[in-house]
């Protein structure tokens, strides 16, 4: 979870987006590195394709799955050329996820690094800020505050039990002398 929060922070796609589409790319990951690696390229290929993130996440799946004919958006939006695929041409799955890995790693294609474009427009600035607020929150959440301030909760209850052992009588008085000094100030 943390690492899909890390790389919405970095991106112009919200954490929520992310994660939509997370558990399909998981499906075909064999590592957290590979996994960061495909999160880079879903991305990259959604900023190019004009897809969402959780959509272009489910076409990759099915073309890492059961080769690049499978993913039939990737298709109707001409990524399947986009990525250098011959239309026709049957590919397995493994050469398919072999070739799009090695055109981001090769960076070779106009469209790798796509969302670090995206990142710099407004939009993309908005998003990412929403995502490091949601780090700083959770990084304040992990240290544990309301541990502490229920620790603290428990000291206050103690004491009011202990120094207060007659509340009822405490809080009748109390009550009662309220009572006379709003009197005393309407006269």
């Amino acid at each position: 979870f943390r690492g899909l929060t890390e790389f919405a922070s970095k991106v112009p796609f919200s954490l929520e987006e992310i994660q939509r589409g997370a558990g399909n790319l998981a499906v075909v990951s064999q590592s957290a590195e590979e996994m960061n690696r495909l999160l880079a390229i879903t991305g990259d290929l959604a900023v190019a394709s004009g897809l969402d993130f959780q959509t272009t996440a489910e076409q990759l799946q099915r073309v890492f799955s059961s080769g690049i004919n499978s993913a039939d958006l990737f298709r109707e939006r001409g990524v399947r050329e986009m990525l250098g695929f011959e239309a026709g041409v049957a590919i397995s799955a493994e050469k398919s996820k072999q070739h799009i890995i090695d055109i981001f790693e090769e960076g070779s294609k106009s469209f790798v690094g796509g969302s670090q474009v995206m990142a710099d427009t407004f939009d993309g600035v908005i998003s990412m800020i929403g995502d490091k607020v949601r780090l700083f929150k959770q990084d304040v959440m992990d240290a544990g505050p309301f541990e502490a301030l229920k620790a603290s909760a428990q000291l206050l209850d103690n004491a009011l039990v202990k120094n207060f052992e007659n509340k009822k009588w405490f809080s009748s008085g109390f009550g009662l002398k309220l009572k006379i000094a709003a009197v005393r100030l309407s006269e």
